[in-house]
C-alpha cells in the first residue's frame, strides 16, 4: 500500500501518467562536485569538492560485507606503514578526534571508518590519513570505497591513490548483499525493559524502496514527507501534552529511510518523562498518531510544515552530509544529486496543493494508519508496569480515536491570516544614503530616525532580514537572576495580530517566512529568511510584533512546567558565574511565575524605541523599490529620541580551579575556562585561534581515553569583557575505538587528570609557528564559511551597532596579523583565570 502511493506521487511530480511503470522513472544525475570512480585494483572512490568547507576535509572508508568489531578495532592499533607509531596516536597528534560514535561505526552489513576535519593545508597529515585508509583496505579482501569530502583537488588525490593502491592486492569487487525480504507483522509487538528512565517509544516499520528506484526521485519524496510528518507529529504531540499538563523530559521523532539502511524503513517517536506520567503520556502519543493516520491533515497545516522542510533541504550540505550520501550510494545505490537540486526539481512540478495534500495523507495513512507493523516499547520501574493494562490502554486509545468520524484536532490558521497584520502605511522620508563601513553596503537613514542597512548578496530567490533594538534584558530593574534567558521564548506566549500564541509563527511559515526572536543582555533581535517578494509581509509582521501584541497568561504555567521538565541543568554556567544576574543560559531557578509578566513589560518598553537600533536587509532586492516601500512603511514604528541607557553591572570572576562531581546520566566531563580580557578585533581573533589550538589538542588526546570532545567558545562584551571556553567530554562506545582504548565511562578520573595535563601544557607552553599557521588557516576558512550564512553575516554587522565592536572589516588581514605573543596573552589570561571541572559519574 505505501509503495503504491509513493509511485503515484512520483508519477504526478514528474508529469507522467500514473499508469507509467515505476521502474521507468528517470535516474537523478550525479552532482558535478562529486568525482566517482574505481582504481585498477577494484577500490571505489568518491571525491567531493565542497567549497563551503575550506581548509579541511572529512575522510572515510566503507567496507562491504563485514562487521567484525575486533578486526576493525585492531586495524586502528597496528598497520603496516605505521610501525613507528600507533595509527590512532598519529590521529591524536594531528588533532583528529573521534566522533560521538567513535572512529568506527557499523551499518547493517558494512563497516565505516571516519576521520573528520583533516587539515588539508597540512600536506603530511592529509597524505598520511589517506595512506592509513589504504593500509586498512589491505588487511581485508573485501570491497572498499574511499571517500574524501571538503577543500580538495580531486585530480591530485586520484594520483596519490593510484600510488598507494600499488601496495594493495586486487580487491573483490563483486558483492552479494543479503537478500531483502519484506516480512509484515500481524499485529503490534510489545516490549518492556526495566530502567531508571521512564519512556515510551513507537516504531513503525515499512517496506523499503526497491533497489531499481533508489537512484530516482522516489526516496527523496519519501524523505521529504517523513521530515514534514516528523514536524507535524512534534507540533501536535507537544500541543496535546501541554493541554493535558503532561511534562516530558525529552521528545524525539526520527525516520530511517532506504538511503540510510539496507533493511526496513522506520519512523520512530520517543518520549521520556517522569515515572508518574508514563500512562498519560502514552495515551497522548497513541491518540496523536492514530488521529494523524486516520484523519490526515488539511492543506493549511500541510503547507506550513512543507515550507519548513523545504527550507531545511536547500541549505548547503556539510562534509558530513556529503560523506553520508556517498556511503549511501555505495551501499544502496541511492542518488548523488544535491538536496537543493532535488528541491528545485520538486518545486518546478507545480502540482496543485490539494493534490499534494491528498498524496501526503495517503502516505501518512499507509505509514501510521495501520498499527500491524508497529512496535511499542516502554522502559521504567517493573513495579509500576502491568503488561495487560499498558497494552490495553494504548490499543483502546488508538481504536477510539480511529473510529471517530471527525478529528478532535483543529488547525486554526491559514496562510491568508495576514489580513490582520499591522498597517504599513506610516510614511517617513528617506533622509540620507551613505556607505555602511562594516558591510560595504548602504546605510539609509529616515526622517523618524529609523536606519536600514542594505547590501546586495547573491542568496537566490530569498532574502535575509534582521531588526535589532539596543537595550536587552539588562535594562530591567530588579530582574530575578537568570530570568532574562527566557525572554526569547516569551514572545511566543503573546497574541500577535489577534492570533493565538504560536499561530503567528505558523502563518509566517505557511508563507515561507522564518522568524526568530532573540533577547540578550544587551539587545533584542528579530531575524529570518523570506521569499524575495514578501518584504511587505515581513515589515507588517515586525510591526505587528511591535504594535499589536498582548501577553496570553493562560498558557504560561503549562509552558513553565514543560520547560522545567525538559531543561538540562546549567552546571557550568551556574558554577562559573554564580553572581551573574544577567546570564543568557537557561536555568531552573531563572524561570519564575512572574517571567511572562516581566517579559511583557520589557517588550512594551523596548518597542517604543525602534529607532535605537538598525534593520538589515541582505539579498538580491531592488534598492529603489525597497527604498520607496520603506518610506511608506517605517513611519508606523514607534521611535524615541533617547537611546537606551546601558546599566553599570558588576561581575567579579573567581580565579583558580574548582572541581565538582555528581552521579547521573549520561556520564561526562565538563570543563570551563574564563578570564577577564580586553576585547578588540585583534584580541578576538587571537582568542579564536587559541580556542582552536586548545580544542584540537584536547580532541586528539582525549580520543585516546575514549572521549569525544565538543567545544563552545564565546568572547562576551557585556556585562564585562570575558573570554570563555567550555569543553564537554562524552564517552565513546568501546566498539568505535581502537583496540586497547576503553570507553571513557570506565576511567573518568584518569581522563580528567589527562585533560588537566593537556590544558596546562597548552596554556603554559610556547605557541609554535606551525601550530599558529595551522590555526590561522582553520580560522580563516571557518570564518569565511560562517559568513556565507546571511543571518550570521547580519549578526557580524550588528556587533558594531550593539556592542561597538567590528569583527567583520578586513577579518582576513586581522587573522593573518595575529602573532604568537597575542595568542600567548590569551593563554596566560586563561591560566590565571577561573577553571571549573564538573564530572558526572554513572549511578552505582
Amino acid at each position: 500500500m505505501r509503495r503504491f502511493f509513493t509511485y503515484v506521487l512520483c508519477s504526478v511530480l514528474l508529469g507522467f501518467s500514473i499508469n507509467m511503470p515505476a521502474q521507468n522513472l528517470p535516474a537523478l544525475q550525479k552532482d558535478a562536485s562529486i568525482t566517482k570512480g574505481e582504481l585498477a585494483n577494484g577500490i571505489s572512490y568518491y571525491l567531493v569538492t565542497n567549497t563551503t568547507m575550506k581548509g579541511v576535509a572529512d575522510f572515510a572508508l566503507v567496507r562491504k560485507g563485514m562487521t567484525d568489531t575486533l578486526a576493525a578495532r585492531s586495524e586502528l592499533s597496528s598497520l603496516p606503514h605505521f610501525n613507528k607509531t600507533i595509527p590512532h596516536e598519529f590521529l591524536s597528534r594531528k588533532g583528529i578526534g573521534c566522533r560521538p560514535e567513535g572512529y568506527i561505526s557499523y551499518l547493517d552489513d558494512a563497516t565505516l571508518f571516519r576521520f573528520d576535519d583533516v587539515p588539508m593545508f597540512d600536506v603530511a597529515a592529509a597524505d598520511t590519513t589517506l595512506l592509513m585508509l589504504f593500509d586498512i583496505i589491505a588487511t581485508q579482501p573485501r570491497p572498499h570505497a574511499v571517500i574524501v569530502s571538503g577543500d580538495i583537488k580531486p585530480a591530485e588525490i586520484i594520483e596519490k591513490m593510484k600510488v598507494f593502491s600499488l601496495m594493495v592486492p586486487s580487491r573483490v569487487t563483486s558483492y552479494q548483499a543479503p537478500e531483502y525480504k519484506w516480512e509484515p507483522s500481524d499485529g503490534i509487538e510489545w516490549s518492556f525493559e526495566p530502567s531508571d528512565v521512564a519512556s515510551v517509544e513507537v516504531d513503525f516499520r515499512s517496506q523499503r524502496t526497491p533497489a531499481a528506484q533508489m537512484n530516482t526521485i522516489q526516496p527523496f519524496i519519501s524523505k521529504l514527507f517523513s521530515m514534514e510528518l516528523a514536524e507535524l507529529v512534534k507540533d501536535r504531540l507537544m500541543a496535546s501534552l501541554i493541554s493535558r499538563n503532561i511534562p516530558v523530559r525529552n521528545m524525539e521523532v526520527n525516520s530511517v529511510g532506504s538511503a540510510e539502511t539496507s533493511r526496513d524503513e522506520h519512523f520512530i517517536i520517543r518520549l521520556v518523562m517522569p515515572e508518574d506520567q508514563l500512562i498519560p503520556a502514552t495515551m497522548a502519543l497513541s491518540s496523536t498518531i492514530a488521529e494523524l493516520g486516520s484523519k490526515g491533515v488539511g492543506k493549511d497545516e500541510y503547507r506550513t510544515f512543507r515550507e519548513s522542510a523545504l527550507g531545511t533541504l536547500i541549505q548547503p550540505q556539510t562534509n558530513d552530509e556529503m560523506v553520508r550520501q556517498c556511503v549511501s550510494n555505495y551501499l544502496t545505490s541511492s542518488d548523488l544529486a544535491l538536496s537543493s537540486t532535488k528541491v528545485k526539481y520538486f518545486s518546478t512540478r507545480n502540482m496543485p496543493i490539494d493534490t499534494e495534500v491528498s498524496l501526503f495523507n495517503n502516505y501518512t495513512s499507509a505509514l501510521l494508519g495501520d498499527d500491524d507493523n508497529a512496535t511499542v516499547r516502554w522502559t521504567g520501574s517493573p513495579d509500576e508496569y502491568d503488561e495487560w493494562v499498558y497494552q490495553m490502554m494504548f490499543k483502546s486509545t488508538w481504536n477510539v480515536v480511529t473510529m471517530l468520524e471527525k478529528p478532535t484536532f483543529k488547525w486554526n490558521v491559514s496562510a491568508k491570516d495576514t489580513v490582520e497584520f499591522s498597517s504599513d502605511r506610516g510614511k517617513t522620508k528617506l533622509k540620507n544614503i551613505a556607505t555602511e563601513p562594516v558591510s560595504g553596503g548602504e546605510m539609509w537613514t529616515f526622517a523618524n530616525g529609523m536606519r536600514v542597512i542594505y547590501k546586495k548578496m547573491p542568496i537566490g530567490d530569498r532574502f535575509a532580514y534582521s531588526m535589532m533594538i539596543k537595550g536587552g534584558f539588562s535594562t530591567v530593574r530588579d530582574l530575578p537572576a537568570g530570568e532574562g534567558a527566557f525572554f526569547s521564548d516569551m514572545i511566543g506566549l503573546h497574541k500577535i495580530a489577534g492570533l493565538n500564541p504560536g499561530d503567528f509563527e505558523k502563518v509566517l511559515k505557511a508563507n515561507g517566512v522564518s522568524m526568530e526572536t532573540r533577547v540578550s543582555a544587551s539587545d533584542l533581535r528579530i531575524s529570518g529568511m523570506a521569499p524575495k517578494g514578501s518584504l511587505a509581509l515581513v515589515v507588517k509582521a515586525l510591526l505587528s510584533m511591535a504594535n499589536n501584541r498582548k501577553a496570553d497568561h493562560s498558557g504560561f504555567e503549562a509552558y513553565r512546567q514543560m520547560e522545567l521538565s525538559m531543561l538540562p541543568p546549567a552546571e557550568l554556567d551556574s558554577l562559573m558565574y554564580p553572581g551573574n544576574v544577567y546570564s543568557e543560559v537557561k536555568s531552573h531557578s531563572g524561570l519564575t511565575p512572574s517571567t511572562l509578566s516581566d517579559a511583557e513589560s520589557f517588550f512594551s518598553k523596548e518597542f517604543l524605541r525602534c529607532s535605537d537600533g538598525v534593520i538589515i536587509l541582505l539579498g538580491e532586492l531592488s534598492s529603489d523599490a525597497v527604498q520607496k516601500y520603506l518610506a511608506k512603511a517605517l513611519g508606523s514604528f514607534r521611535v524615541s529620541k533617547t537611546a537606551s541607557p546601558r546599566p553599570s553591572v558588576s561581575l567579579a570572576l573567581r580565579s583558580g580551579t574548582i572541581s565538582y562531581s555528581a552521579e547521573g546520566a549520561p556520564a561526562r566531563i565538563s570543563v570551563g575556562l574564563a578570564a577577564d580580557h580586553p576585547f578588540s578585533t585583534e584580541t578576538f581573533m587571537a582568542f579564536k585561534i587559541a580556542s582552536l589550538s586548545l580544542s584540537r589538542r584536547l580532541s586528539g588526546e582525549m580520543a585516546g581515553y575514549g572521549f569525544h570532545v565538543d567545544m563552545e567558545d564565546s568572547f562576551t562584551t557585556f556585562p564585562k569583557e570575558v573570554a570563555d571556553l567550555r569543553f564537554i567530554l562524552t564517552p565513546v562506545p568501546e566498539y568505535g575505538l581502537p583496540e586497547g582504548v576503553e570507553s571513557g565511562e570506565k576511567n573518568l578520573e584518569q581522563a580528567l587528570v589527562a585533560a588537566r595535563k593537556v590544558i596546562d601544557e597548552v596554556l603554559a607552553g610556547p605557541v609554535g609557528a606551525a601550530e599558529l599557521a595551522s590555526c590561522k588557516s582553520l580560522l580563516a576558512n571557518e570564518y569565511s564559511m560562517s559568513l556565507s550564512d546571511p543571518l550570521k553575516y547580519a549578526d557580524a554587522i550588528l556587533m558594531r551597532y550593539s556592542a561597538g565592536k567590528d569583527v567583520l572589516t578586513g577579518y582576513n588581514d586581522k587573522i593573518k596579523g595575529v602573532t604568537a605573543d597575542k595568542v600567548k596573552d590569551v593563554f596566560n589570561a586563561l591560566a590565571a583565570g577561573m577553571r571549573v571541572e564538573y564530572v558526572v559519574r554513572p549511578q552505582e
